[in-house]
């Protein structure tokens, strides 16, 4: 039989093998949750400029387009049943003249949205938030355009809950 004092020093390096083992599963579990974490956060930035150069690349194509147009509802009508995203035609003044998601003639002026106020000195405007009209957080990609009738906003959108399920199957 091994001696007391051999079996205490067995003791010790057992608690201390223990010890070691514990804080190594601990640090490699905190590592991996970092790292988990930070190629999430660099996926989920990457699929939203991906969709946001979607959004635009959509009103780039639509802007021909809408030039030609003098129905403004049917052409949002058209643009949504292709793209399947919501189509919002602002005027000038912030007056929405067509919408696809709701009944314009409910909605507020939209002159105050971040979007527009963008898209009015910048070209285009983005913004991520939660739709008061329709309840949900959505991504919003808008630009300033000239049609033969007046000067519009062409604002496209599309609800953040489809690409951040087309995220996590992604991950």
């Amino acid at each position: 039989f091994p001696s007391h004092d051999s079996r205490r020093r067995l003791y010790v390096l057992l608690k201390l093998h223990q010890t070691f083992f514990r804080r190594f599963i601990l640090l490699f579990v905190a590592t991996l949750s970092i790292v988990a974490f930070l190629t999430y956060s660099a996926i989920k930035s990457i699929e939203f400029s991906r969709v946001e150069d979607n959004l635009k690349s959509v009103i780039l194509v639509s802007q021909l387009q809408i030039k030609e147009t003098s129905d403004l509802e049917d052409f949002a009508k058209i643009l949504k049943k292709a793209t399947t995203f919501r189509v919002t035609i602002i005027d000038i003044n912030g007056t929405v003249v067509a919408e696809t998601d709701k009944d314009k003639a409910l909605l507020a002026n939209h002159s105050n949205r971040v979007e527009i106020q963008q898209a009015r000195v910048g070209g285009f405007g983005k913004d991520i938030r939660k739709s008061d009209t329709v309840n949900k957080d959505m991504m919003y990609v808008a630009k300033k355009l000239q049609t033969k009738d007046g000067v519009y906003f062409l604002r496209i959108a599309r609800y953040v809950d489809e690409f951040n399920d087309e995220l996590m199957v992604l991950s």
